[in-house]
C-alpha cells in the first residue's frame, strides 16, 4: 500500500459511493466522496441519504428548484454534490442534452490520462 496524502491529510484506502437515480428508463450516476476534511463518515452518509429519501416526493423540479431543496436539508457536502450531479445528468439525458450545452460550457476535449500516483 502506498499512503495517499494531500495538503489536508493522508489516508491508506478511500471508499466512494455511486448514487444512481433511474427515471423511466433512462439513468445517471453521481459520486460521494466522503470527507475527512468536513468530519464526513461513511455512516453519516447512510443516514443523511436515508432521510434524503424519506424527504423528497420524486416531484419533478428543475436544477435552480432542486438545488434549492437540497439547501433546506442538513446533509453532508459530499452527498449533496452526488446527489445534485445525478440529478442533473439523469434530467439532461433523458432530454438528450448534453451536460456543457446546458450550462453553456465549451465542448469537452479529450485528454490522454487524468490520474494521480500517490
Amino acid at each position: 500500500l502506498y499512503p495517499w496524502k494531500i495538503a489536508r491529510g493522508e489516508t491508506l484506502v478511500k471508499e466512494n459511493f455511486i448514487v444512481k437515480w433511474q427515471l423511466d428508463k433512462i439513468q445517471g450516476m453521481g459520486e460521494v466522496a466522503p470527507s475527512t476534511r468536513y468530519g464526513e463518515t461513511h455512516e453519516q452518509i447512510l443516514k443523511d441519504f436515508d432521510y434524503f429519501l424519506s424527504v423528497y416526493n420524486q416531484e419533478e423540479l428543475d436544477f435552480e428548484e432542486f438545488s434549492g431543496f437540497l439547501n433546506t436539508l442538513e446533509i453532508a457536502r459530499s452527498l449533496r454534490f452526488g446527489l445534485e450531479s445525478t440529478y442533473i445528468h439523469t434530467r439532461l439525458r433523458k432530454k438528450k442534452i448534453p451536460v456543457h450545452t446546458a450550462f453553456n460550457l465549451d465542448v469537452p476535449k479529450s485528454i490522454k490520462t487524468s490520474f494521480s500516483i500517490p
